[in-house]
């Protein structure tokens, strides 16, 4: 399972990790960290109880 899946959420995070660095710049810090904390809530869920 981690063979398949890790490689996977990890260039997945590094992909959106960019995208988030450009919207801080644009938008302010607050809505960004509210929003990256709640993604990573659902994809940790996501990865856990995922069949």
């Amino acid at each position: 399972v981690t063979e398949d899946i890790f490689p996977i959420s990890t260039y997945s995070y590094c992909a959106t990790l960019v995208l988030m660095f450009l919207l801080t710049d644009f938008l302010r810090y607050k809505p960004i960290i509210i929003l990256c904390g709640v993604s990573g809530i659902i994809a940790f869920c996501t990865l856990t109880f995922g069949k």
